[in-house]
């Protein structure tokens, strides 16, 4: 039973607080009464770590652009 409990009270305090403390970062930027939020940058200025990104790389191996 000793062990049953200290493998289930650290998962159980991981899966409890771990959620609440990264979702903390945006919580001043959405309004209380939301369900659901998706923020977009735009296309203008997507950053420093894009042009070295993986995804960048990705979009122009697709030739995406001449579509």
């Amino acid at each position: 039973m000793k062990k049953l409990l200290a493998i289930l009270l650290p998962c159980l305090v991981i899966c409890t607080v771990a959620p609440a403390a990264l979702a903390q970062a945006l919580a001043d930027r959405i309004p209380g009464d939301a369900e659901i939020y998706i923020g977009w940058r735009g296309s203008d200025d997507l950053g420093p770590g894009y042009d070295s990104s993986h995804l960048k790389a990705v979009i122009d191996a697709s030739k995406f652009s001449q579509l």
